[in-house]
């Protein structure tokens, strides 16, 4: 584990090691009443092989153990006036993804202007068995109005020339405890 300027962490906390990281930056839609699951971006095996995400955005367990999994949303929205409502929740399947079960809380993110963005984490520590697989899932709420999405970030060319990333719409990191 590294420490850069001013004693600042950059590995992961002690007794973490990271597994493997997601990203999208692809804009995902919410639909209203309808729930989509958060994609995360082309998919594979992780970097330390004990997790596989897929292209549809479900997370497998490919070793059984203890994980941290560190999750980012970009929720955004345009357009006319009114709260929009965003609800967030995960579920879990421990038969293939036959069936799902959601678990633990929902999130709720109410975007109250015509152009806002809300960023927020999830952060989980959980024993998981091997071909347990999850999934994170969103949608706009019809009580609000319809607007709402998972979108990116994108600096302005003076930042990109910098070398300043986008901010993707979804990000997962997976760490072995």
């Amino acid at each position: 584990m590294g420490t850069g300027p001013q004693g600042f962490n950059q590995g992961a906390p002690e007794g973490y090691t990271l597994d493997g990281s997601f990203i999208s930056e692809a804009t995902q839609v919410g639909i209203s009443d309808t729930p989509k699951t958060a994609v995360f971006g082309a998919g594979g095996v992780s970097a330390g092989g004990s997790t596989s995400m897929a292209v549809s955005g479900e997370l497998e367990i490919l070793a059984t153990g203890f994980y941290a999994l560190k999750q980012r949303f970009r929720a955004s929205r345009t357009g006319a006036s009114g709260v929009s409502e965003m609800f967030f929740w995960a579920e879990v399947s421990i038969d293939g993804g036959s069936n799902w079960a959601v678990t633990g809380n929902s999130v709720d993110i109410a975007l109250d202007s015509s152009n806002e963005t809300t960023v927020f984490f999830d952060i989980t520590n959980i024993e998981l068995a091997a071909g347990t697989k999850l999934r994170s899932r969103f949608s706009r709420s019809s009580e609000g109005t319809d607007f709402g999405d998972l979108s990116a970030g994108v600096p302005s060319a003076a930042l990109i020339a910098l070398g300043v990333p986008t901010a993707p719409s979804t990000q997962i990191s997976i760490y072995k405890i």
